[in-house]
């Protein structure tokens, strides 16, 4: 079951996404990051068996994170994808798809 706040939304982190955060925090924003992965409304995506062939193929040009992103805004269509790479995200998303530039 997903848990929605008040407003009836939940944050979807794919995992490959917060381990590359992890990776490129500083040891101070380790903690920021623990705090937001367990905020009540957080959901953490896993790395699924069957997302490997098509992650594995759009990792070449996305990166495995924004790769892993861009397969779960896929798999849940509501849902706006955060980027900072619009530009190569729209070659493998349609091009309407909702997209919020970081």
């Amino acid at each position: 079951m997903i848990a929605h706040n008040e407003y009836g939304y939940a944050v979807l982190i794919p995992a490959a996404c917060l381990a590359s955060a992890y990776r490129d925090v500083d040891a101070g924003g380790w903690h920021l990051l623990d705090v937001i992965t367990n905020l009540q409304h957080t959901i953490v995506s896993p790395l699924e068996g069957d997302d490997c062939p098509v992650l594995g193929g759009w990792a070449r040009t996305l990166g495995l994170d924004t790769a892993h992103a861009a397969i779960e805004a896929a798999a849940h269509p509501v849902v706006p994808l955060m980027t900072s790479q619009r530009d190569l995200v729209s070659q493998f998303l349609p091009k309407e798809w909702p997209i919020i530039d970081v």
